[in-house]
């Protein structure tokens, strides 16, 4: 709505600069008055819409940021090329940045909730501090970004390259990665409550000492990830890949590991579970609670009984 108004009273503003310039004074007198009343008119709404922008944080179009700047928590931000200037404020909770390149110190500290970043280029970034919840990252580039002691709660990641990022003690719980990079990421301390990461690429990443229980974790690459002394109470790896992980005092109270490959009687020395805990055929845990008197004995394959709406489903599936 205000893009719309920007542009619109912009044309207006030319039309009417055209008039006063370019048509001599003595026809503009001869005019008929409502001309006057109508210029009149254009100068309110070019007023209004200038206030809007500066209370709304400009037309929903980004460019890239005025270099040197770094804003401090509660100033504005100001994104601007070629005298193209659009302020948006960091308190502004619909903030769209989208197919933007930012300078790398703009975020630190930024309150940017409901934020849109898609098709950015964020690469080495500095979002220490930054509290953007509820936002959407979409075909972003954020390769090696500063995230530590940042709040991303209830945040969508899609296709999103977090590769070599620093996101000790950053909060995930409730977000979704998807189709994402996340190969030698720090995410050591960080809280992962309720995650979901589908479809990723989380090669070598460090998990050490994060929490993430009742997360979920389905067909993505763990290979050599780090879990060492991490909560993963409740937590659920389908169809995921854990080849040279390491699990070293790892809680695994209520885990569901059963469907994913590379486990081995080596990778889980030290980590413990629960009568809940659920391995590949042939594993086992001891119990973290000292007071269990049995260790974590995973169950044989189950063979379930035939189904015949399955059946059906399959003879008439091509």
């Amino acid at each position: 709505m205000v893009r719309t108004m920007f542009f619109s009273a912009m044309l207006l503003a030319s039309s009417a600069t055209l008039w006063q310039q370019h048509v001599p004074a003595a026809m503009r007198d001869q005019a008929p008055s409502y001309i006057d009343e109508s210029l009149t008119t254009i100068d309110a709404m070019v007023s209004q819409t200038v206030s809007l922008l500066t209370r709304y944080g400009g037309p929903r179009h980004t460019v890239p940021p005025i270099a040197g700047e770094t804003p401090s928590l509660g100033e504005p931000v100001r994104f601007g090329q070629d005298g193209d200037i659009v302020t948006v404020y960091q308190t502004l909770t619909t903030a769209d940045l989208a197919t933007g390149k930012f300078d790398p110190k703009t975020f630190l500290n930024a309150e940017l909730s409901q934020a849109q970043f898609i098709r950015a280029r964020l690469d080495r970034a500095l979002f220490d501090g930054a509290r953007i919840d509820r936002a959407l990252f979409s075909d972003v580039g954020m390769a090696g970004i500063s995230a530590r002691v940042a709040s991303f709660t209830q945040t969508v990641f899609f296709r999103a390259d977090l590769s070599s990022a620093a996101l000790e003690g950053t909060v995930f719980d409730d977000s979704v990665f998807t189709g994402s990079r996340l190969g030698q990421a720090g995410f050591g301390a960080a809280s992962l409550k309720r995650a979901i990461v589908r479809d990723s690429d989380a090669t070598g990443a460090e998990f050490a000492g994060a929490t993430l229980d009742h997360a979920r974790i389905e067909r993505t690459n763990l290979r050599r990830a780090s879990f060492v002394g991490a909560s993963l109470r409740g937590a659920v790896f389908t169809d995921s890949q854990l080849d040279g992980s390491q699990w070293a005092q790892a809680d695994l109270s209520g885990a569901d590991l059963t469907s994913s490959t590379g486990l081995s009687a080596p990778l889980l020395r030290g980590a413990c579970g629960d009568q809940f805990t659920q391995l590949p055929y042939g594993l086992r845990l001891p119990p973290c609670d000292p007071v269990e008197a049995s260790p974590v004995l995973s169950a044989p394959p189950a063979v379930a009984a035939p189904d015949a709406g399955a059946q059906r489903l399959a003879q008439i599936t091509p």
